[in-house]
């Protein structure tokens, strides 16, 4: 019941028009406008200001953060290398997922056991963000320790078509 108030909640949400500043009759700022505005300067030069979301209250926003801090310059690895490991323990499961993809991509492979254990979940959304995390992933050699996880999924029917065409998808990069 909880849930259905959250999604109803987020859905009504979506619906209203954005808040305007009544003097200037110009949108207010929004958290999607700062990420973008962070995302035009790039995340290189971005770093302290993911570390700081990394805390943020909503999981989306971790999320984020998880995704960006792989994109550190040397300085700044391994302070985010600690940062995501914390990540990795976050109790919504698309930031753990973004967090353990992360960690791949700076050769790090602490984050195995996080995508393997969201692979072969019973929740099929956890599946989900696992395998769309690791389309993140562009070197197949990245992809090998979850194989045959990918290959269950690929082949399980009582899954939906769109994630198991995904992940026939993401398999095909690895052969």
């Amino acid at each position: 019941l909880e849930a259905l108030t959250a999604e109803w909640n987020e859905l009504k949400a979506a619906t209203l028009a954005p808040p305007v500043d009544p003097r200037r009759q110009e949108e207010l700022l929004r958290p999607e406008h700062i990420l973008q505005a962070v995302a035009e300067i790039g995340a290189e030069l971005s770093q302290p200001f993911y570390r700081a979301l990394a805390a943020a209250p909503d999981p989306e926003s971790r999320e984020e953060a998880a995704k960006q801090l792989a994109v550190a310059q040397a300085a700044d690895r391994p302070e985010n290398i600690a940062l995501l490991k914390n990540l990795l323990k976050d109790q919504a499961v698309n930031v753990r997922t973004a967090a353990a993809v992360s960690l791949i991509q700076v050769n790090d492979r602490s984050g195995h056991e996080v995508l393997l254990e969201a692979l072969s979940s019973k929740n099929s959304g956890d599946k989900y963000h696992a395998v769309h995390q690791l389309a993140r992933l562009q070197q197949p050699s990245q992809l090998e320790f979850a194989k045959e996880s990918l290959k269950t999924i690929a082949t399980d029917r009582t899954l939906v078509p769109g994630l198991r065409d995904f992940t026939n998808n993401l398999l095909q990069r690895i052969k």
